[in-house]
């Protein structure tokens, strides 16, 4: 994510979490860095750092989200393939399995064999939908289960990734998270008098959605921040973590 795309994220997120959470500081809202944003009012300052939540995180980046940029490699790639061959519209949905990863090297293969699949099954009635498995015997069948393909009646064609894994937020991997922005709280501290916390779980993918169970709701976090919030966007709730 570029920097723009960042701040464009955090904004967005930040204004979410505002309207949700009634004890969220007033005042005028101003972009920074280290940490994100300063809410100033009548002399006093705090600081807001804003987090995304991501499964599997750590130094070397979440190869859950790893898994996932190079499914959309595929699906990108297979679109661009099939528009070549094809006027047809049509809406592909590729249902992945995850006892095998994809590899940068196996992205244009495998898009070639699931643009092969949807070619397959042309020319459909518009609006008939086909679910196709692909042959065990092929290669793709250890990446993909299962295809998706409706014929639309627009100009329009719409592929996607089914996604499948955990739906709640993991507890270490908080801490974990929490962990990795204490250290950072004493220089926040020096342009602010407290600082808060606040992860976003934006479910825009399976490694950035989590559910917060009872048990996360009452695990005792430890923490430099002064409150640390978790916002859920498919529930559209905002949490203050213990701490």
């Amino acid at each position: 994510m570029g920097y723009e795309a960042k701040k464009h994220w955090e904004k967005q997120y930040l204004e979410k979490v505002k309207l949700l959470y009634a004890a969220f500081p007033r005042g005028a809202l101003i972009e920074c860095e280290e940490p994100d944003f300063l809410v100033t009012s009548e002399g006093t300052i705090c600081g807001i750092e804003m987090v995304q939540y991501v499964r599997g995180q750590g130094k070397g980046g979440s190869p859950i989200r790893w898994r996932e940029e190079l499914h959309e490699q595929v699906i990108v790639l297979a679109k661009s393939k099939h528009e070549g061959q094809s006027a047809i519209a049509v809406s592909v949905h590729v249902h992945w399995f995850h006892h095998r990863d994809v590899r940068s090297g196996d992205v244009d293969r495998i898009a070639d064999e699931i643009c092969k699949l949807v070619n397959s099954c042309q020319p459909l009635q518009v609006n008939e939908s086909i679910a196709i498995e692909p042959d065990y015997r092929t290669d793709i069948s250890d990446y993909v289960s299962r295809v998706s393909i409706r014929r639309r009646s627009s100009g329009k064609t719409v592929w996607s990734n089914v996604e499948v894994g955990p739906a709640q937020a993991d507890a270490v991997e908080l801490q974990r998270l929490i962990s990795s922005k204490n250290e950072k709280v004493s220089s926040y501290l020096k342009k602010c008098s407290q600082v808060w916390l606040v992860i976003v779980a934006d479910g825009q993918r399976i490694s950035s959605s989590g559910e917060l169970t009872l048990r996360e709701r009452q695990t005792k976090f430890e923490s430099e921040f002064e409150k640390v919030l978790y916002y859920d966007a498919e529930s559209g709730c905002v949490f203050e973590l213990g701490t």
